[in-house]
């Protein structure tokens, strides 16, 4: 995951207007959930959705993709048993707030300023003991920056689960 994700951000460094196109979320979301079924299953999760059916982002698809793709992973990976994880967006004006939530491990308040950082040394293994690379974060946040967007990471605390929030600027 960490190397296609490296990949793409080398391919696509600096993103042209026309390799934006008009892309409706929640089909993009439903796409990576199917990814990780199998996941899922195992971890007996419940995945909500709750994303307008009409609302449409202006992004690199495959990047984008591959940003939603790493979060849920990460839900998956940290998340507990038979716990849920959310996706929520919503319209705001001139931009489209998503956010991903989970009821895992969550992240220490000092674990949270390091979660972007390039050279982060914060590693942790999942609830069954997944291996974690320590990039896809950084990676996830490169590419929002292309976009002209960001995320944030909040959570209360250890085994307080974790919520990912994305702003993007609607063109």
């Amino acid at each position: 995951m960490a190397e296609d994700l490296l990949q793409s951000l080398k391919a696509d460094e600096q993103l042209g207007p026309g390799q934006k196109e008009e892309v409706t979320l929640a089909p993009l979301i439903e796409e990576s959930i199917a990814m990780y079924q199998n996941s899922i299953d195992e971890k007996e999760l419940k995945v909500d959705v709750d994303v307008p059916d009409d609302l449409t982002i202006q992004v690199h698809k495959g990047q984008f993709s591959q940003v939603i793709t790493n979060l849920l992973s990460n839900a998956v990976k940290f998340s507990y048993q038979g716990g849920t994880n959310r996706f929520k967006a919503k319209r705001d004006g001139h931009a489209v707030h998503l956010w991903i939530e989970d009821a895992g491990t969550g992240i220490s308040n000092v674990d949270q300023k390091e979660l972007f950082k390039r050279f982060s040394s914060y590693q942790k293994k999942g609830t069954k003991g997944e291996a974690s690379t320590g990039v896809g974060l950084f990676i996830c946040k490169r590419i929002l920056e292309q976009h002209h967007g960001d995320i944030e990471a909040h959570s209360e605390g250890e085994d307080k689960g974790t919520t990912f929030h994305i702003t993007l600027l609607r063109n």
